[in-house]
């Protein structure tokens, strides 16, 4: 199957970018969330930093629902 875009850079910059660049931004995602639950499950947080972490993870989850995308994680 293949997929062919055509983008206007004049106009469609941001889109044509998004489009190239859309795996790096995915994995970054993605590290990102992995990163936030390893630092809440295995580092040695205080109660604040927990619940920060905590926070940060529920914004980003809430984040991702509302863009649609949050089973792709």
């Amino acid at each position: 199957m293949k997929a062919t875009l055509t983008f206007d850079l004049k106009h469609d910059q941001h889109a044509f970018d998004c489009a190239v660049n859309g795996v790096k931004y995915f994995d970054m995602i993605d590290e990102f969330r992995q990163h936030l639950r390893s630092l809440e499950k295995y580092q040695d947080l205080t109660e604040e930093q927990y619940d920060l972490v905590g926070k940060m993870r529920e914004w980003l989850h809430a984040e991702l629902l509302h863009a649609g995308i949050a089973d792709k994680f």
